[in-house]
C-alpha cells in the first residue's frame, strides 16, 4: 500500500542531505515486473534521500509488528525493514516507541496502491534498468515516467515497449491535468493522436507546478486499447536537520557522580537516558564527548584510568558507562561528565 501524503513534516532519524529531485517511473503491470524492483533496490540510500519512499517504509514498519519487523524485506531488498528504520539491535519497547513516533509524525490523507510507483520514484538506476528490461522482455506495453524532477518542474517521458507484435500506438486523451500543473513544452507528446513507436526514446513534455507540495498523477491510454500506464510524482521535499545539546529529563543530570576505586581495582557506574523521541528528537552517537577529572589520594601519579563509553539503541535510549581503574597501591576518586546532541529531521518543501 502506498499513500499520498499531507504537507505535514515527517520526523526521521537519518543523516542530513540536500534537496530531493528524484525521477519517478510509471508502471504498466506491477504484478509482472515488481520482482525486478526489489532486486535492484538500494534501500539505504533511498530511505535517506526519497521522501515518499521513506514514508512508505516507515508506514509499513509501524504496521508489521515487532517480530516481523526483524525479517520483512518486501520493500527493502536484502535489509530487514527494522534494521533500516532503527538500525542495529532493538527490543520490543524500542520498536513500539519508534512506531508511535512515526504514527504521530505522519498524517495520511489518502491511501491507494502505489508501492511500485514509489519504489521507482527513488531514481535508483539499477531499478530503472531492471524495470526497462522486464518491460522489454516480459511485459511490454505503454510506459510513462517523470524525469529531471525539480521542485516546480519535471519532464514526462512516454515510451512504448513493443508487445504482441504491435510496433506503434496512438495516444488517446490523457484527461485533465491536476490543478496547479501546466504543460510548458512538448504538449503534443501528451495530446490525442500522438504516435509512439516501439523501442525508441518515445517523446517528452515539460510540466510546471505552482508548488513543490503538488503531487501529480498522470494516466495515458492508447486509442485502440493496446495499453495504458500511470505515473505518480510525490511532493518534492528536502530533509532539514536541527541539532541541540541533550539536557536530560527534568532533575536528571548528565554527569556520572564521583566514585572511589580501591587500589588495584576498577569500579563501574552506568546510567540510562532517553531522548525526547516523542517530539522527534534522537541521539547522535557521533557527537558523544566525555570529560573526566581524576583525583588521587597519594602522589606521585600512578597508572590510573577513567573512561566513558556509550550504547545507543534505536536513537532513543542512551546507556553511559563510567569506568574508574587504579593499577597501583593507591585508591583514586573519579568524576565524569558527558555531552551528546539530539537531532531532529523534518521534510520541508524543496526549492529549485
Amino acid at each position: 500500500m502506498v499513500v499520498v501524503c499531507s504537507p505535514r513534516a515527517l520526523v526521521g532519524f537519518v543523516v542530513s542531505i540536500s534537496a530531493m529531485f528524484l525521477p519517478s517511473f510509471a508502471r504498466a503491470d506491477a504484478s509482472q515486473c515488481s520482482d525486478a524492483l526489489v532486486q535492484g533496490t538500494k534501500a539505504e540510500s533511498a530511505y535517506r534521500e526519497s521522501y515518499a519512499f521513506r514514508q512508505l517504509v516507515d508506514l509499513r514498519f509501524s504496521q508489521v509488528g515487532y517480530e516481523r519487523s526483524k525479517s520483512d524485506r518486501s520493500l527493502t531488498g536484502t535489509i530487514p525493514i527494522g534494521n533500516l528504520v532503527i538500525g542495529g539491535s532493538y527490543d520490543e519497547a524500542q520498536y513500539r516507541a519508534r512506531s508511535e513516533a512515526i504514527r504521530r509524525s505522519q498524517n495520511w490523507d489518502t491511501s491507494f496502491n502505489r508501492d511500485v510507483d514509489i519504489i521507482l520514484s527513488t531514481g535508483d538506476p539499477e531499478i530503472l534498468k531492471a524495470w526497462s528490461a522486464c518491460m522489454t522482455n516480459k511485459r511490454g506495453g505503454l510506459s510513462v515516467r517523470f524525469d529531471e524532477v525539480k521542485a516546480k518542474s519535471a519532464v514526462v517521458r512516454v515510451e512504448w515497449f513493443g508487445a504482441s507484435g504491435v510496433n506503434q500506438v496512438i495516444l488517446s486523451s490523457p484527461g485533465k491535468l491536476p490543478d496547479g500543473v501546466s504543460i510548458v513544452q512538448g504538449g503534443d507528446c501528451l495530446a490525442p493522436g500522438k504516435v509512439i513507436v516501439a523501442n525508441t526514446q518515445g517523446c517528452s513534455a515539460v510540466l510546471s507546478f505552482t508548488s513543490a507540495e503538488t503531487p501529480v498523477q498522470l494516466a495515458l491510454n492508447t486509442d485502440k486499447g493496446e495499453g495504458s500506464a500511470q505515473a505518480y510524482l510525490p511532493a518534492r521535499r528536502q530533509l532539514v536537520k536541527k541539532s541541540r545539546p541533550f539536557q536530560g529529563a527534568p532533575g536528571q543530570e548528565t554527569s556520572l557522580f564521583s566514585m572511589r576505586t580501591e587500589p588495584r581495582s576498577s569500579n563501574l557506574k552506568e546510567r540510562l537516558f532517553y531522548s525526547d523521541y516523542e517530539n522527534g528528537w534522537f541521539f547522535d552517537p557521533a557527537s558523544f564527548q566525555w570529560a573526566v577529572t581524576t583525583i588521587e589520594r597519594n602522589y606521585p601519579p600512578g597508572n590510573h584510568t577513567s573512561s566513558g563509553t556509550i550504547e545507543v539503541a534505536g536513537g532513543t535510549s542512551l546507556k553511559v558507562r563510567h569506568v574508574c581503574t587504579s593499577a597501583t597501591k593507591h585508591w583514586i576518586r573519579c568524576h565524569g561528565t558527558f555531552s551528546i546532541l539530539e537531532d531532529h529531521y523534518s521534510w520541508e518543501p524543496a526549492k529549485d
